[in-house]
């Protein structure tokens, strides 16, 4: 299924493509192996959807090159994330999957950009995964403000 995004005259299109567990669209990605092993994994095996996040590089209007389609399609899984919380409802991006492989079996044309897959399920217990796993299951440490966000030049 393409799910294409609602975007102005002028922006390029943001395009989600998503197999349902269950689907035959689902069936066939879970046979597809570079593309599945994210989705048995054992923190992903109950999810319910698998959505890979494309881009498309050139403007609808013009066929000019678009510079900020990564960014667009960014903002717009963060979007997505934050109503899937609303929802009650889990979506962990993965970029652990073999992109060319996506472009061949979802029939992605050249002028999309592959960006991200997420798995998307209701929450389960943090006993149920394994040991290794479990204890992975804690809030991280995030870099602070202040390393991200500095005035002037960049610094390494």
């Amino acid at each position: 299924m393409v799910a294409p995004s609602h975007v102005g005259r002028g922006h390029c299109g943001r395009r989600t493509l998503n197999a349902v567990r269950g689907s035959t669209l689902g069936a066939f990605l879970l046979q597809q192996p570079a593309l599945a092993d994210s989705l048995r994994a054992p923190k992903h095996q109950g999810a319910a959807a698998l959505v890979v996040f494309i881009s498309k590089t050139t403007f609808d209007h013009n066929g000019e090159p678009s510079i900020t389609h990564s960014f667009d399609t960014g903002a717009a899984w963060q979007n997505f994330a934050l109503e899937a919380s609303l929802k009650n409802l889990v979506v962990h991006g993965m970029e652990g999957f073999d992109y060319d492989k996506a472009r061949t079996v979802l029939k992605i044309p050249r002028d999309f950009q592959v960006e991200v897959m997420a798995a998307i399920g209701k929450p389960g217990k943090k006993e149920e995964l394994p040991v290794g796993l479990q204890e992975r299951e804690t809030p991280n440490d995030r870099r602070k403000l202040t390393e991200t966000i500095t005035e002037g030049p960049y610094i390494a």
